[in-house]
């Protein structure tokens, strides 16, 4: 507990050095706070992208995605824990530009050493754009671990990275 509250002050102490303002919560405050955050991002209707990237790129990236949703004209939400380099973005309105946004996003969180996964998407915006991305040279090892721990192929048959 104590170095919770340790890092919780040092986070508190870096945003004041940047002007932002800070609350740092507990108890039922806390619980509702974290309700509110799941409920926008999970809980709505719309798509939701993981970004990761690492860490030291989280501000980029943050640019970024306001920069693209502005030029697009698309709405957007994020949310995630920057200091593991992970991003969740909720996306809404017409759905080629959200598409174009996706497509954007994922080619500027791939030259980053990152990558942008569509979590949740109507399937009309899934048809446009492919929910991995390119999974590069790891698919023949991916279907190795697969044949490996699913040689029936009974879990989530054809969901994932490359149709495995």
């Amino acid at each position: 507990l104590a170095s919770a509250e340790q890092q919780a002050a040092a986070a508190s102490d870096l945003c004041a050095r940047h002007e932002a303002a800070t609350a740092i919560l507990r108890d039922g405050a806390e619980t509702d706070a974290w309700r509110e955050y799941e409920g926008r991002l999970w809980r709505t209707p719309g798509t939701l992208v993981k970004i990761a990237v690492v860490p030291a790129d989280v501000a980029d990236a943050l640019e970024q995605v306001e920069r693209v949703t502005a030029s697009h004209a698309v709405d957007y939400r994020v949310g995630g824990r920057a200091a593991l380099g992970v991003l969740f973005l909720h996306l809404s309105g017409d759905l080629d530009r959200q598409a174009a946004v996706v497509a954007t996003l994922r080619r500027d969180a791939t030259a980053r050493g990152g990558s942008a996964v569509l979590v949740a998407a109507e399937s009309a915006l899934k048809a446009r754009i492919d929910p991995w991305g390119d999974v590069g040279d790891g698919l023949q090892m991916m279907r190795a671990v697969k044949a490996r721990f699913d040689p029936n192929g009974t879990l989530s048959p054809g969901r994932g990275p490359g149709g495995l």
